[in-house]
């Protein structure tokens, strides 16, 4: 992907993202200043290489780093097409099987604090939380911004279930989700609550 005034610093970010959407390597790229190269920052899935790509593609590039699921790298002007040529050659003939992590279930009852801080005494963590999952939630029995597009269901005076950008028609079109996310406590005007906040949501099998 090329986007020709974006700052450098949000090119993992939209990477990041694109990633989490299509599960495939991306390469995100912008001009430098002075428009004599490309910067680029790269992720992807796990269970691909982004070292041996860019190893792959070495012939067009200025300088490349990282790590297997992320990276960056500075791409000769003139060679842009070539190594777009070269990192989806990679990419086809290196197909990856996508691995899903294990989410732990969690049951409505179980969202309180005791379950937190079981969780909290296992820190750190690495690079995130570990993932829940609570199943088949009624989506009819879920609560939603005023706008729609945000679940926001409070389950007593200091539990909440909370997820963004999951608008309400999209979401009651199915009787039964299944809700992955992580525990998190968010603290307003000197409250705190728990939250189970939605990262992603499945209909239930």
């Amino acid at each position: 992907i090329y986007i020709s005034d974006a700052k450098e610093g949000i090119l993992g970010l939209i990477a990041n993202n694109l990633v989490s959407k299509y599960k495939i390597p991306v390469v995100v790229l912008t001009h430098d200043k002075e428009k004599h190269f490309y910067k680029g920052s790269a992720r992807a899935p796990i269970g691909f290489s982004l070292l041996e790509a860019f190893n792959y593609a070495s012939p067009t590039l200025l300088a490349a780093g990282g790590h297997s699921s992320a990276g960056g790298c500075t791409v000769n002007e003139d060679k842009i097409d070539e190594f777009k040529s070269l990192f989806s050659e990679y990419c086809l003939s290196h197909p990856i099987e996508v691995i899903e992590k294990d989410n732990i279930e969690l049951g409505l009852n179980e969202l309180n604090r005791e379950s937190y801080e079981l969780v909290r005494s296992f820190a750190p963590f690495g690079e995130q939380w570990p993932e829940f999952v609570m199943k088949g939630i009624l989506t009819k029995k879920l609560f939603f911004s005023r706008n729609k597009e945000h679940i926001f269901t409070q389950l007593s005076p200091r539990t909440r279930i909370v997820g963004f950008n999951f608008k309400m028609d999209e979401v009651r079109q199915y009787d039964s989700i299944d809700l992955i996310g992580i525990l998190r406590l968010n603290t307003f005007n000197g409250m705190t609550n728990l939250e189970f906040f939605v990262k992603k949501i499945k209909q239930s099998q």
